[in-house]
């Protein structure tokens, strides 16, 4: 298993472990889920700033997609 099949599998848990549904009073409910955005060093970028930068840039590929997924950083 390459480095990035490890992170797919990382990511893939911790979305199914942080989704749940919280039952609430009154037949109402909360749902929680998590939306990552991963971005690779040094091939998406070689400093702090780029890395940062360009794993939000995924992330919000992830939640402008259906949210409660990952999306890996690709230019």
């Amino acid at each position: 298993m390459d480095c990035e099949e490890k992170i797919v599998a990382k990511a893939n848990s911790l979305i199914t472990h942080i989704h749940k549904i919280y039952e609430l009073p009154d037949d109402e409910s909360i749902t929680v889920t998590a939306s990552i955005g991963i971005a690779l060093f040094p091939k998406d970028g070689a400093t702090y700033e780029l890395l940062y930068k360009n794993a939000d840039t995924a992330l919000y590929a992830s939640k402008e997609n259906g949210k409660n997924r990952f999306t890996i950083f690709r230019e």
